[in-house]
């Protein structure tokens, strides 16, 4: 991905996943590309679904931008089909794979509920020092099912696919901000959620309205349906 990103000729500067810092490469050139080549990387040797994420800004500039500011996200995953979902602001849409590798329009305006049936949990070892999390998990095993693959691009799609859902990665005392970066995870995924009328939160503000300051920055993550997006935020908060 690094190498075509250099080569196109259209990238001023990228930050990844594989890299500490933002890496330049041409001032001049129109936008700057975020993302993270493999996620899931864990899961390769079980043969579980993976995947890629990306955020695309316009300008040579990230340092001090919101997710906002983008102006496309969004993922590959990699599974029993290979599935493509982008938004550029005019809602999300998915094309698949085929068998003659081309990408084909599978469904245009994905969108999102504002209930949810299914819930998917990250950092779950933080309910021991975390109660407002212990709480939350309360709430879903009351009435919901747990779906949760231990791969984000997955349970993001479960959610878009699905049309309602929620994920959750907040911190406990290994992680007090949580274990996901804000920069080519949690900004691209909650750009997407939001363009398919879901919502997104920090606990606080929604995702896509917090500052970037670095390249690793981690952040707290809540999105998906939006009463469901509400109502978690408010057991984390009590």
């Amino acid at each position: 991905m690094e190498h075509y990103l250099r080569e196109s000729g259209s990238v001023a500067c990228f930050c990844s996943e594989e890299h500490d810092d933002i890496v330049e490469i041409d001032p001049k050139a129109p936008y700057s590309v975020v993302f993270d080549p493999l996620d899931g990387s864990s899961l390769v040797d079980v043969n579980f679904a993976i995947g890629s994420i990306f955020g695309i800004y316009k300008g040579s500039e990230i340092i001090g931008r919101t997710p906002r500011e983008q102006v496309a996200a969004g993922y590959i995953l990699y599974g029993p089909r290979t599935i493509f979902v982008y938004s550029t602001g005019d809602g999300v849409h998915a094309f698949l794979l085929s068998d003659i590798g081309e990408f084909i329009l599978l469904q245009e305006h994905l969108g999102i509920g504002d209930t949810a049936k299914n819930f998917s949990p990250g950092n779950l070892s933080a309910i021991h020092d975390n109660p407002g999390y212990k709480r939350a998990l309360d709430h879903w095993l009351e009435a919901m099912t747990l779906r949760y693959s231990g791969c984000m691009v997955a349970d993001i799609h479960h959610i878009l696919s699905k049309g309602q859902g929620i994920f959750s990665n907040v911190g406990g005392a290994k992680y007090p901000q949580g274990k996901l970066r804000l920069i080519f995870e949690c900004g691209p995924f909650a750009y997407l959620i939001e363009q398919a009328g879901g919502a997104s939160s920090d606990g606080k503000v929604s995702l896509l309205d917090t500052t970037i300051t670095a390249c690793g920055q981690r952040t707290p993550i809540v999105v998906g349906s939006m009463k469901e997006v509400e109502t978690v935020v408010k057991l984390l908060g009590k």
